[in-house]
């Protein structure tokens, strides 16, 4: 529908005169700022008009040169004439030029009366008249420019007009009524649009129906682009869901510091999860509150799901440009074509944009390429339950990971779902805090369990706790698993291993363990990180929801309804009955055996037999009544605890990574035949095991981890002490060890722990190779001295135990270097070592835990101890003949100081101001006074 203007030649206007905006809104800001212009602005952005609306106007009652340009290079100009519009002089040069416009340039005019009739505003009545008087007097010398003004507020209304408008009301429902015409006619008779808003008992205009009623053809195209100076925000497309959930505030909080929205520079935010966590509704709750901040905007929901052919990525594409331009006829004949036209229509604007439900990077580079064109002060949001897609950026993208929900968050989404009120009942009480734990804090869960179980009894209740333990919720199972569907079939073992076996275990102990079933860990572990699948703690620990863990169970139970035929075993009861009743078979991949109390069962010799592909054994608590004859050689994690009979004869596990069977009747000498290599094993733990007295020459290489915490172990071979892979060491209560090989070149060793070997006198020489040593444990040892040379200890070392060597003759300046800094050192314990007297100079910045008590020779402590900055807690007890301490001490960070039994010990060191000492023991010390500075221990607890 063409638009009547004033002038013949204003049917070329859009082509010979570059809009810069569709719209520019002419108002009083006192009386319509806040409340109609503000409501009709945004009506206007939403339905996809580009429109001016100034912000930060300057104080003062001139106008600006760039308002006057912005008022010419905009197609309409919409009048908000309300009670005050007239005093203000910037106004009514705003409308003088509004008309000039509209005579030269064709420019279609739209008064609003606000509150105000008509005629006021024609013959200056009321307070339009009130305000011409005054500007009348303000004007003396120029009566000629408030003539001006009459006759602009005269034209706007009457000028050209051939017929006179019915008033449209608003009424309080917020429709239009009393209408006596169409805005269709409306159109096509005026040359000069008007409506008359007079708001009933203060209710205000409901201006996105009036946006939504104009007629298609006001802008056939809206403005392409936006002119760089525009001075304030032009879209607010709101998503539909307003309503802000519980838990959602803060989270969006946590975002919005991510946006920053003050500055300048090109963001990009991803909000990761795991299904059911939040995401879009973190995302909408971000867009509803900051798309005001942004000249264009467009919320993307189901992106993943779109996107599965060519067609539905043209018409996400389609649906992007018509929700940011208003444009619903417009259409992309191509993906290609569609990237250049969001390019082409966007890069001038900033704009905020959110893709929701991405699992593929090729879905952001659809609509926006290589993500470098986009204008400064642009945000986007991509809401993803694998961050690994973000890698598209060129920059960095900045990551909120969602949280789950606290119990107090928790308890009151379920009180909303479940019984309509935060408050569940109260012989609902307990149930209801158990579905909450079973739910975790995953608001899907919390929100789907409460709807289906509101207004159910409680027997119902029970039934239904029952089933989900056993079996998930579909509606949860489904959504959770379309991140599963995304994995690759050696990430999926990987998945499933870990959640019927491996949760909670140490990432790089399971990680050697499937990479021996080639299933490429480092690859795929940080694969299930990035989909939210799993996580790994600062400690390393893997982990996962307690609803994913189930939905992996799910799909191993789907695999098969026959318990001998699925890949995994993990409940106790599955595995006992396959295991009792000789059902398994080659599908089995692993078991876990785990019983809740001590049990004996009877299992046949051969119960292992058919289970050929069984790659993981762990059992617990179980104990058989007869000896096994066979279990398969693929083996590559055995753990069983109290396995109280030797291994079959023909049991060679060549492929073994971790072997772990304390308490058992294990012959090293049978497993470990001679002469064969087992290239894969890298964990033995065999404490308790009273049948090794002698641990023979190994062939294996690759060895990390050895425990032999076996009271009866006697020897061990040399070829321990070369084993380059070795990190930990534990010969930990071996009463009868006596040898140990006699040097200990083990380069990658870390830990090595001999306390409560009783019988142990020498300590095997170490090695300059021995560089990594961070932990040396010699309490309750026999050894009577360190080898000489015994070589430097590494600079890593991080305790050093070495207490209860009453007859050493240990030269701690021998043993602590001079000059050698000790970084990592954090524990010295050299407690009840008779021969010590001295502590020489010490270069341990970090170190925390200073132990000499009961060293009945120590006589001096080295000033370089008065400085450790770290130091927690010095332990001096019962040094009978010390006398020198450092002259002053400056441990800032000393919470105990224990001088006790310091029989010789006279004078207290003087105090530097920081100590936050909290307990100092000085009974039966020699000390008679203290230094006036003790007063500085401002934190003393005990004295």
């Amino acid at each position: 529908m063409a638009f009547l203007t004033n002038e013949a030649t204003s049917s070329s206007s859009s082509s010979t005169h570059p809009w810069s905006y569709d719209v520019f809104l002419s108002f009083r800001g006192e009386d319509t700022r806040n409340n109609f212009t503000g409501h009709l602005y945004q009506a206007l952005c939403d339905k996809g008009f580009n429109t001016f609306i100034d912000y930060n106007l300057p104080k003062g009652e001139k106008i600006s040169t760039e308002l006057l340009k912005t008022i010419e290079s905009s197609m309409i100009s919409v009048i908000v004439f309300s009670e005050n519009y007239a005093f203000s002089i910037w106004c009514l040069d705003e409308l003088l030029k509004i008309l000039e416009c509209r005579k030269k340039k064709g420019q279609l005019v739209l008064p609003f009366f606000y509150k105000v009739d008509p005629s006021e505003v024609r013959n200056q009545k009321g307070n339009f008249g009130m305000a011409l008087a005054k500007h009348e007097e303000n004007f003396k010398d120029n009566l000629e420019k408030v003539q001006q003004w009459r006759k602009a507020l005269n034209e706007a209304v009457w000028a050209s007009c051939s017929w006179c408008l019915a008033s449209v009301w608003a009424s309080c429902s917020c429709t239009w009524a009393s209408c006596s015409v169409t805005l269709e006619e409306w159109f096509s008779n005026s040359e000069i649009l008007w409506v008359v808003l007079l708001g009933n008992n203060g209710v205000e205009v409901n201006c996105e129906a009036f946006v939504a009623l104009l007629p298609d053809g006001v802008i056939p195209n809206p403005t392409p682009r936006t002119r760089p100076g525009r001075s304030g925000p032009s879209t607010r497309a709101y998503t539909s869901s307003l309503e802000i959930p519980i838990g959602v505030n803060s989270r969006a909080e946590a975002v919005e510091l991510l946006l920053d929205i003050e500055s300048n520079d090109v963001r990009f935010i991803g909000i990761c999860g795991l299904g059911g966590i939040g995401k879009t509704t973190i995302a909408k709750a971000v867009y509803n509150r900051n798309a005001h901040h942004f000249e264009r905007s467009s919320f993307l929901e189901n992106v993943r799901e779109k996107s599965r052919s060519t067609n539905g990525i043209i018409q996400l594409q389609e649906a992007l440009l018509s929700k940011i331009l208003g444009d619903q006829n417009l259409k992309v004949d191509s993906i290609s074509k569609g990237i250049n036209v969001i390019k082409q229509r966007l890069c001038y604007k900033k704009v905020l944009l959110i893709l929701d439900d991405v699992d593929k990077s090729n879905q952001i580079e659809n609509f926006f390429g290589k993500c470098d064109w986009f204008a400064y002060g642009s945000r986007i949001i991509i809401t993803t339950r694998d961050k690994h897609v973000l890698t598209t950026f060129e920059k960095d993208p900045l990551i909120y990971k969602v949280k789950k929900m606290d119990r107090c968050e928790a308890h009151e989404l379920f009180g909303l779902h479940a019984f309509q009120t935060n408050k569940p009942e109260a012989a609902y009480l307990q149930l209801a805090k158990q579905i909450i734990n079973y739910s975790n804090g995953l608001p899907l869960a919390l929100q789907i369990i409460g709807s289906d179980l509101r207004g159910r009894s409680l027997d119902q209740w029970t039934s239904a706790l029952k089933k989900y333990e056993k079996i998930p919720n579909k509606d949860i199972h489904e959504i959770l698993k379309i991140s599963y569907e995304g994995l690759d079939d050696t990430e999926r073992d990987i998945f499933l291993d870990i959640a019927c076996f491996f949760k909670g275990w140490d990432k790089d102990y399971v990680s050697n363990i499937l990479d021996s079933c080639n299933l490429y860990p480092d690859f795929g572990i940080p694969r299930l990180v990035d989909k939210c699948l799993i996580t790994v703690d600062q400690y390393g620990i893997l982990s996962m929801h307690d609803l994913l863990q189930q939905m992996g169970w799910e799909i191993v139970r789907q695999g098969s309804q026959v318990l001998g035929k699925r890949t995994r075993l993990w409940y106790h009861e599955d595995a006992l009955e396959v295991l009792i009743g000789n059902t398994g078979s080659d599908k089995i991949r692993g078991i876990a055996l785990h019983s809740p109390k001590s049990i004996t069962v009877s299992l046949e010799a051969k119960a292992f037999k058919k289970m050929k592909n069984l790659k993981f054994l762990m059992i617990d608590n179980v104990h058989i009544c007869g000896e096994l004859k066979y279990l398969p050689n693929g083996l590559r994690l055995l753990c069983w605890r109290d396995y109280s009979f030797p291994l079959p004869s023909t049991f060679c596990p060549q492929q073994l990574v971790a072997l772990n069977m304390p308490n058992g009747q294990i012959r090293l000498e049978q497993l470990f035949r001679k002469g064969i290599e087992f290239k894969n094993l890298k964990y033995i733990k065999l404490s308790s095991c009273d049948s090794i007295t002698n641990l023979l020459d190994l062939f294996i290489p690759n060895l990390e981890e050895l425990d032999l915490t076996c009271r009866n172990l006697v020897e061990i071979h040399q070829s321990v002490g070369c084993l380059d892979k070795l990190k930990k060491l534990y010969l930990i209560d071996c009463e009868r060890l006596q040898i140990l090989p006699s040097r200990l070149c083990l380069k990658s060793l870390k830990y090595f722990n001999v306390k409560g070997c009783l019988r142990l006198e020498k300590l095997p020489g170490i090695q300059p190779e021995t560089k990594c040593l961070e932990e040396l444990v010699l309490l309750g040892t026999a050894i009577k001295d360190f080898p000489s040379p015994i070589g430097d200890l590494p600079h890593n070392l991080q305790q050093l135990a070495t207490p209860n060597m009453p007859c050493s003759h240990i030269k701690l300046e021998t043993l602590l270097k001079q000059g050698i800094l000790f970084e990592d050192l954090k524990v010295i314990n050299l407690s009840d070592c008779a021969f010590i007297t001295s502590l020489p100079e010490l270069y341990a910045p970090n170190l925390e835990i200073l132990d000499l008590s009961y060293c009945h020779s120590l006589v001096e402590v080295h000033e370089s101890i008065g400085f450790l900055s770290k130091l927690k807690a010095w332990n001096l007890r019962h040094c009978k003949k010390l006398q020198i301490l450092p002259s002053s001490i400056m441990l800032k960070s000393l919470q105990l100081f224990d001088l006790s039994g310091c029989l010789s010990l006279e004078k207290f060191p003087d105090v530097q101001p920081g100590i936050k000492c909290l307990q100092l023991a000085l009974s039966q010390s020699g000390i008679r006074e203290l230094p006036s500075s003790i007063g500085y221990l401002t934190s003393l607890l005990g004295l």
